[in-house]
């Protein structure tokens, strides 16, 4: 999911939501694959700077809200 600054919010099947630099430098932010909660299509709220993390297996929908550290978000 583009977030408006050129870098990227990434999500993968297993439990795993990285932040992508347009520099192409990734962070892991979120890691659910120990407790089994797979994420699905990903949503980013950029006036909340919130990200909406369906679980489907869960039947749960998680919301995170981004903290500003490097001024990037």
């Amino acid at each position: 999911v583009a977030i408006g600054n050129g870098d990227y919010l990434v999500s993968e099947w297993g439990g795993r939501i990285y932040y992508v630099k347009k520099n192409g430098h990734k962070t892991l932010l979120l890691d659910t694959s120990k407790e089994r909660v797979n994420s699905a299509d990903i949503t980013y709220i950029a006036s909340e700077k919130m990200l909406l993390v369906p679980a489907m297996l869960s039947n749960k929908l998680m919301a995170y809200t981004l903290e500003d550290k490097e001024s990037n978000l």
